[in-house]
């Protein structure tokens, strides 16, 4: 018996050796970080601040970069030569002290770069190429991968998965593949391929579904009052689609859905819609940011206190904290509020999906930061097949 117990013991001593020999070295590095970082700097790392024109707030944006440690930048739009040497500028102050992480860089691209950057030449926004094969939206997707890695960009906010299906919807419009959900999926879905296949991270948005609104949640809060068997059959079905495509990123919209959350809150700070829905219900595994948390959508609702939204998006169960209008007092409040065990595996397990981005992008690499290589930049790399999807919009 001794024998057969101490037999039994040996097995379990190797296969618990075995398991640790094999564990996937990203994860091991990714386990090694996060067991050095304090609890504000974990919480900093879910923080993506806004990178706008506004010279007044060059400052703010390195003190939030340099000195509380954020996670990423979301580029808004600038004269291109600007927006590179920002980006430059706040990836050496973020990789300035030992050990510390760069940027994730993102920016919305939903019809390629020259949406932010008017440098380069346009591509036909959704709307206009559900009709090209899905082959050349996958293309499109590659060459919109490589304009955005050639200017030092990680993530596309990008694609629209919303299912256009009100006239009067003010924001989501053309933006969208359209009306028939399966179309939106199917297409978002090579749309997104293409994109990552070329080395992009894609985010489908804007849970759970913009497409039915009246309202621009950038200035009010949109309510979808539909029952849930309604956005299980439409909204919803992208979405699911997309999860099942592999989309590593979905991005929580500010509108109120009484059928996920009967308290009205905005789907962007309500645990119910984040924790139960989206992870629980459709099992989305990736990373969840926020839509914009300076937006009047969630804004207003949260009583027009910066520190506030950022807390209430945080513990809703989003990972990343997009355009938050405040920061250390933001971090400060988060911080404090993490107390227990759980409150530290549940933030682990957040900042664990993120720094798997940064290691899908090659940030964990330990090299220095390197200045965006501007002689890589070609604006006319894909003119042909501008060219060929510009054809599927010819009132354009």
């Amino acid at each position: 018996m001794k024998k057969m117990l101490y037999a039994a013991f040996a097995a379990m001593i190797l296969t618990a050796c075995t398991a640790t020999a094999e564990q996937d070295p990203v994860e091991a590095q990714i386990d090694s970080i996060i067991s050095r970082m304090s609890t504000r700097e974990k919480v900093a790392q879910l923080f993506m601040i806004g990178v706008h024109q506004d010279e007044g707030l060059l400052h703010w944006q390195e003190r939030c970069v340099e000195t509380e440690h954020v996670g990423g930048i979301i580029v808004m739009g600038h004269p291109l030569e600007k927006a590179l040497d920002r980006i430059d500028t706040l990836q050496a102050l973020a990789t300035s002290r030992q050990g510390s992480l760069p940027l994730l860089v993102a920016t919305d691209a939903e019809w390629g770069a020259s949406m932010r950057f008017k440098e380069f030449p346009k591509w036909p926004r959704q709307a206009f190429i559900a009709d090209a094969p899905d082959s050349l939206i996958y293309q499109m997707g590659l060459s919109v991968a490589a304009e955005l890695k050639s200017i030092g960009i990680h993530i596309n906010f990008a694609p629209v998965v919303d299912v256009n299906n009100n006239p009067n919807n003010p924001v989501i419009g053309r933006r969208s593949f359209g009306a028939d959900k399966n179309i939106v999926a199917q297409k978002a879905a090579a749309y997104s391929a293409g994109m990552l296949d070329g080395g992009i991270i894609t985010c489908a948005k804007h849970f759970p579904g913009h497409g039915d609104t009246e309202v621009d949640s950038h200035k009010g809060l949109p309510v979808l009052e539909f029952d849930r068997a309604r956005l299980d059959s439409l909204e919803l079905y992208p979405f699911r689609k997309m999860i099942q495509a592999g989309v590593p990123m979905i991005m929580t919209g500010h509108l109120s859905v009484p059928a996920l959350d009967e308290s009205g809150a905005p789907v962007s700070v309500s645990e119910k819609a984040i924790k139960g829905v989206l992870r629980g219900e459709l099992g989305f595994e990736g990373v969840i940011v926020t839509d914009g948390l300076g937006m009047n959508g969630v804004y207003k609702w949260c009583g027009e206190d910066s520190t506030k939204v950022a807390v209430a998006a945080y513990k809703a169960g989003n990972d990343m904290l997009l355009m938050p209008r405040s920061c250390t007092c933001a971090l400060d409040e988060i911080t404090s509020g993490i107390k227990t065990r759980s409150d530290r595996a549940d933030l682990d397990a957040r900042v664990r999906r993120v720094l798997r981005l940064k290691a899908r992008m090659g940030l964990l690499d330990g090299e220095p930061y390197k200045k965006i290589d501007r002689s890589l930049i070609d604006l006319s790399a894909a003119d042909k097949l501008k060219e060929k999807m510009w054809r599927f919009a010819p009132e354009q």
